[in-house]
C-alpha cells in the first residue's frame, strides 16, 4: 500500500491548480502537471534547481522585477512563517526556444511548518490571469477609444456642420479595421488606420480598388459570404473568413457590413475584426482536451465523473467499461442505483456524499462490486473537484485487485497452516526431549560410578544438545505465537527500554563491552515486542562483538525521510553482504554453532514484530570488521512520532 506521504505527493502533482513545493533554500521541490503545463517547463528539468535559476528575470525587459518581488515574498514567508499573497506580477517565462513570453501572475506563498514550528516547505501557488491582464489591458483601451467615439458623436450632433469631419475622425480613429466601399462596384472609397496597419496598404494604393484586386478575400467563401448578403437585406454579421494580411500570414478575421449612404449614394461599410488568437486559443484547448482524454481513456484502471448533484454518471472510461461490462453511453446520466443491487448502491453512495461532504480525499481498501463479468475486489480513490468552495464533481479511480486478493488470501490461509504446524511440531518434539534429558540425567546420577569419562562427556553432550533443542523450541513457540498474538500498542519510552533491555541481557554475565545509546525518539508499539527485537538485536551484538578485545556496541536512533530508524552497531565478526538475505531468516545462520551458540530464530522474530508495526528491518556488515541491524517506524502512521 502507498504511504501517505507517496499519495500526498500524486495528489499534489495532479492538482488543477498551479502549485511549486520549494525547500526553504528555494530549492524546486516538486511541482503540479498544471504548473508545468502553464510554465512551459517538465519536471525532471526544474526538480532539484534553485527557483530563480529557473525562471529569472526576462533580460528583454528593463523594467521586470518578477525575481526581485517574488524573492521579497518568500523571505517574509521564512521570517515570520506566515502566508504572503501578492499583487498581480508581471513574470515573463523562458521558452524551450530560449525566448521568453509575457505572462501575469496573481501568486500566494504560504509555509509548511513542522512540529517545531520551523518552515520546511514553502507552498508557491500560482494563478495565471495573463488573459486577464490583456483582456483588462485591451478593455481600458477600448473603454478609452469608446470614450473617444463617443465625444465625437457628440461633437458630431451638437455641430452638423463638422459631422463628416467629426465622422471621418471616428472612422479613422477606430481600432477596427474598417472599409467603406461602393455599391454594388465593390470599389474602396475609404480605409481606416487601422484597416492600413493591419493589411499593410495605404490608402492611396487602396482607394479606387475591390478587396479582390487587392487579394484581400478569401476565394472559397466569396460565393457564401455573397448569398448571406443578399438573404439578409444587404446586411452581414460576423462572418467568418481567412485573409491574408500584409505579412503574407493568413488572418481568421470576422467581417461585419452594413449597407448605407454616403452623399446620398448607396455604400457599404464594412468592419473587420481579427480572431486569430482567440482561434488560436480555442484550437490550444481542443487539443488539450483530446489529450486529456487520450490519456483517460488509456489508464488502466476504471476513472469515472460524477456530479456533485445528483451523483450521476458524466465521464467513464474505457477500462471501466470492460470491468462492469457497460457501455459508456449505458452510464452517462444515470447514478448507481441504475446499476448495482441497492444495498450496494447505497454503500457507494454514502462514501460520495462523504467525500463532497468534506471535500477530502477518500481511499476505500477493499471494496466488493457486481458486474456483469462476475463479482469483484476494487480498490478506489475518489476525490472531489471544489470550485469557489463548493465542490461540483466526485472523481473516481478504481484498480481492479481481485486476482490480488485471492493470491493475499491464499497467502493468509498458508501462514496460518504453517503457523499450525510449527506450532505442532514444537510441542509434538517436547515429550521426547525431556525424555532425552531426564534418561541422561538418571545415568549421570545412578551410574556415575560405570561410567567412565568418555561416557560421562557424551552424555554432557547430550544434555547440552538437549539445552539447545529445547531453546529452539522456545523459539519456535515464539515465532509461531507472533502471528496470533494482536498489538497491545502505547506510547513507547526507547531510550528507557533499551536501557532495561542491556539491564536484562547482561545480568549475570561477564561482558566487557563498551555499549553507547543515543535515543532521542518515543514511538507507540506493543513494548512488550519491542523489548524482545532489542534484546535480540543487542544481544546478537554483543555476542558476535565477544571475541574481539574491546567490544563495542552502538545504539542510536534517528529521522529519515519519513522513518525512525533505529541502528545497532557492533564492531564483531560482521557477515559478507553477498548472504544479508539470508539474514532475516528462519533457521539461517551466517555463523556456525561452534563458533557462536544460537538457534537462527531470533533475527526472524524481529522481522516478523517490525513488519506487524508497519516498519522494515535490514543490515549491513564487513566481515571481520563488525556489522549494523536496522529497523525502521513510519513517522506518517500512529506507530512513530519524534520525541
Amino acid at each position: 500500500m502507498e504511504s501517505i506521504n507517496e499519495q500526498f505527493i500524486k495528489i499534489f502533482e495532479s492538482s488543477p491548480d498551479l502549485y511549486l513545493l520549494l525547500s526553504p533554500g528555494l530549492v524546486i521541490v516538486s511541482a503540479s502537471d498544471a504548473y508545468l503545463k502553464a510554465t512551459l517547463t517538465k519536471r525532471q528539468h526544474i526538480t532539484g534547481h534553485k527557483l530563480f535559476d529557473i525562471f529569472p528575470d526576462n533580460p528583454q525587459d528593463p523594467n521586470a522585477d518578477g525575481v526581485s518581488n517574488l524573492g521579497t515574498s518568500l523571505a517574509y514567508v521564512l521570517q515570520h512563517k506566515a502566508p504572503h499573497s501578492m499583487r498581480v506580477q508581471k513574470y515573463d517565462i523562458p521558452t524551450p526556444g530560449g525566448a521568453f513570453e509575457e505572462r501575469f501572475w496573481k501568486p500566494l506563498n504560504s509555509p509548511v511548518l513542522d512540529e517545531r514550528g520551523e518552515v520546511i516547505y514553502i507552498i508557491h501557488k500560482v494563478e495565471d490571469v495573463t488573459g486577464q491582464e490583456l483582456a483588462k489591458r485591451e478593455v481600458e483601451q477600448q473603454q478609452k477609444e469608446t470614450q473617444d467615439l463617443k465625444a465625437a458623436e457628440k461633437v458630431h450632433i451638437e455641430n452638423l456642420k463638422e459631422s463628416e469631419a467629426r465622422f471621418f475622425k471616428i472612422f479613422n480613429l477606430s481600432p477596427v479595421a474598417t472599409l467603406m466601399a461602393e455599391a454594388p462596384t465593390g470599389k474602396l472609397i475609404h480605409i481606416n488606420k487601422a484597416f492600413e496597419k493591419l493589411f499593410g496598404i495605404n490608402s492611396e494604393a487602396a482607394v479606387g480598388k475591390t478587396l479582390t484586386e487587392l487579394k484581400i478575400n478569401d476565394e472559397a467563401k466569396r460565393e457564401e459570404m455573397r448569398r448571406q448578403i443578399a438573404a439578409n437585406g444587404n446586411r452581414l454579421n460576423e462572418f467568418e473568413l481567412d485573409i491574408p494580411v500584409g505579412s503574407g500570414e493568413i488572418k481568421n478575421m470576422l467581417l461585419s457590413l452594413e449597407a448605407i449612404e454616403l452623399d446620398n449614394k448607396p455604400c457599404f461599410l464594412v468592419t473587420m475584426v481579427d480572431i486569430s488568437q482567440r482561434k488560436q486559443m480555442e484550437n490550444s484547448l481542443n487539443k488539450a482536451n483530446h489529450f486529456l482524454d487520450t490519456i483517460l481513456e488509456n489508464i488502466p484502471d476504471m476513472v469515472f465523473v460524477k456530479d456533485a448533484k445528483d451523483l450521476r454518471f458524466v465521464r467513464f472510461n474505457k477500462a471501466g467499461e470492460r470491468l462492469l461490462g457497460f457501455s459508456s453511453e449505458d452510464l452517462i446520466g444515470k447514478n448507481d442505483y441504475d446499476f448495482f443491487p441497492r444495498e450496494q448502491a447505497d454503500f457507494f453512495i454514502a462514501k460520495d456524499r462523504a467525500v463532497l461532504d468534506e471535500k477530502q480525499l477518500l481511499i476505500i481498501d477493499e471494496e466488493p462490486i457486481q458486474t456483469k463479468n462476475g463479482d469483484r475486489w476494487l480498490h478506489t480513490k475518489k476525490i472531489p473537484i471544489v470550485e469557489n468552495g463548493n465542490p461540483i464533481y466526485l472523481v473516481g479511480i478504481s484498480a481492479d485487485i481481485t486476482e490480488q486478493k485471492k493470491h493475499q488470501d491464499a497467502i493468509l490461509q498458508l501462514n496460518k497452516e504453517l503457523e499450525s504446524f510449527s506450532y505442532s511440531v514444537s510441542h509434538d518434539l517436547r515429550t521426547p526431549l525431556r525424555a532425552i534429558t531426564g534418561y541422561a540425567q538418571i545415568l549421570e546420577e545412578d551410574y556415575s560410578k560405570v561410567i567412565n569419562d568418555e561416557g560421562r562427556r557424551l552424555l554432557k553432550i547430550i544434555s547440552g544438545n538437549a539445552e539447545k533443542m529445547g531453546m529452539l523450541i522456545d523459539d519456535l513457540l515464539r515465532f509461531s505465537r507472533l502471528g496470533k498474538k494482536e498489538l497491545q500498542k502505547k506510547e513507547t519510552d526507547m531510550a528507557a527500554l533499551t536501557e532495561a533491555s542491556i539491564s536484562d541481557i547482561i545480568r549475570g554475565k561477564a561482558y566487557n563491552a563498551d555499549i553507547q545509546t543515543d535515543i532521542k525518539h518515543r514511538i507507540y508499539s506493543d513494548e512488550s515486542l519491542m523489548k524482545l527485537v532489542l534484546i535480540n538485536l543487542i544481544g546478537n551484538a554483543l555476542k558476535y562483538s565477544s571475541k574481539k578485545e574491546k567490544p563495542v556496541v552502538n545504539i542510536w536512533s534517528e529521522e529519515k525521510g519519513d522513518d525512525i530508524v533505529f541502528s545497532v552497531k557492533d564492531n564483531g565478526v560482521g557477515f559478507d553482504m553477498r548472504y544479508v538475505n539470508k539474514l532475516f531468516g528462519v533457521f539461517q545462520r551466517l555463523h556456525s554453532v561452534e563458533e557462536f551458540e544460537g538457534t537462527g530464530v531470533g533475527l526472524a522474530i524481529v522481522q516478523r514484530i517490525i513488519t506487524k508495526h508497519g516498519g522494515k528491518v535490514w543490515g549491513k556488515g564487513v566481515v571481520n570488521e563488525g556489522a549494523t541491524l536496522f529497523f525502521s517506524i513510519p513517522k506518517n502512521s500512529p506507530a512513530g512520532q519524534a520525541v
